[in-house]
């Protein structure tokens, strides 16, 4: 979930394909949180980021595909 095992990849020149669906959120953590707080959950909810953007700046080559 910190995307570093990406720059990792890039250093040591492994070939590495990997997908994001970003929902802006950490979904998995929201549901066991809205479990154990009674419907509530703190932290959850992510901006949305350029994630190519992110990978590219870790040493990847990245592609944003967009479904409209």
């Amino acid at each position: 979930m910190t995307a570093q095992e990406l720059e990792t990849a890039a250093r040591y020149d492994i070939t590495v394909i990997a997908v994001i669906f970003n929902n802006s959120l950490y979904g998995s953590i929201r549901m066991h949180s809205g479990d154990a707080l009674s419907g509530k959950s703190v932290g959850t909810e992510l901006s949305l980021g350029d994630f190519a953007k992110m990978g590219e700046s870790l040493g990847v080559h990245a592609v944003r595909v967009q479904y409209k």
